[in-house]
């Protein structure tokens, strides 16, 4: 019983570690969907490690018609 419970847990350990090494890439919704202000980083880790992710410099958020129209007034960088 102790060798299954063993095996279950490193098996699930594996799944897990599996996952966070290729995250999902397609994205339901991008910053400028919701009309805020972002640049696109290409952040280097110390370990080599490439990340892409999004900066957001301090902003009010949207308002609810700004929403409701995403093609009118644009907000610029």
């Amino acid at each position: 019983m102790k060798a299954f419970v063993t095996l279950l847990i490193a098996s699930f350990s594996g799944i897990a570690n599996c996952h966070a090494i290729i995250p999902d890439t397609v994205y339901i919704r991008k910053p400028e969907s919701m009309r805020l202000i972002y640049r696109n980083l290409e952040v280097i880790t110390n370990d080599g490690y490439k990340i892409e992710t999004w900066f957001f410099p301090a902003q009010n958020p949207p308002s609810e018609s700004e929403l409701r129209n995403p093609n009118e007034n644009r907000r610029t960088h």
